[in-house]
């Protein structure tokens, strides 16, 4: 989602035809956005497997330049550039949580605060449903997951890409898995007590706070990457509904 709108607002400036290969269920609010950048957008497969199929079909027959998504060193310096600002807005900052789908947000942000504060913890988060960071940091890697069903759909990603893998393994501290249930509860949250609408794919970093899941002292000054905020509007009541955030213990 917010790959394939940055890359059709820049080729829109550039004045360059862009594609961009969705699954057929993905989010209306993000291919709309796409649209309107003047992207074409193919929704094709009922994964993501079968959409790169389709996207490296079309590679083939049209002669077109693949922008990776994740596995990709200039696409992880460009994410690189949050850790960046974070350190110059809050130089106190004692850990940060960063989301993992593919893992170019989470590694490019990890790389760039490491090679600058090495002192800052920089924790992974990846849905309970969708493990393959985990997998591949046990394996030593990158493992293609079955198709997940967790609400965040940008984190669905089938595996983590090898450069990808490789920078987590020597700049990221730890990874840790958030239910679907604290990320429902995250979403609602969010909007409900911080006016911010965040998809659930960036408020799982909020979710694994409110879970637990992260080990931190106290006193920790921590900073929770919420990494996008295309949200289908329909979905916003069932979100505030079941999330009931302001009776969460949390």
């Amino acid at each position: 989602g917010n790959t394939a709108q940055s890359l059709a607002w820049a080729a829109q400036l550039e004045g360059i035809p862009c594609t961009v290969v969705v699954p057929e269920a993905a989010p209306r609010a993000k291919t709309d956005a796409a649209l309107a950048y003047g992207a074409e957008v193919v929704r094709f497969g009922a994964s993501h497997v079968q959409s790169w199929e389709k996207g490296y079909q079309l590679i083939a027959e049209r002669g077109l330049t693949l922008v990776h998504p994740y596995d990709d060193e200039m696409v992880i310096a460009g994410h690189g550039t949050i850790g960046l600002e974070i350190l110059e807005d809050l130089p106190e900052v004692g850990a940060v949580l960063v989301p993992i789908g593919g893992g170019a947000i989470s590694t490019g942000i990890a790389l760039a605060i490491k090679s600058v504060r090495p002192d800052v913890r920089v924790i992974g988060v990846e849905p309970a449903l969708a493990t393959k960071m985990s997998q591949a940091l046990a394996a030593g890697h990158p493992i293609e997951i079955p198709p997940s069903t967790t609400i965040a759909d940008g984190l669905r990603a089938p595996h983590v890409g090898a450069i990808n893998l490789e920078l987590a393994q020597r700049y990221l501290d730890g990874v840790v898995q958030v239910s679907d249930d604290a990320i429902t509860c995250a979403v609602g949250l969010l909007l409900q007590r911080a006016k911010l609408m965040v998809e659930p794919s960036g408020a799982a970093t909020v979710g694994a706070l409110l879970e637990g899941v992260v080990d931190l002292p106290p006193d920790t000054i921590t900073v929770a990457v919420l990494s996008g905020g295309n949200m289908d509007r329909a979905k916003l009541v069932d979100f505030l509904t079941a999330a009931k955030p302001a009776n969460h213990p949390r």
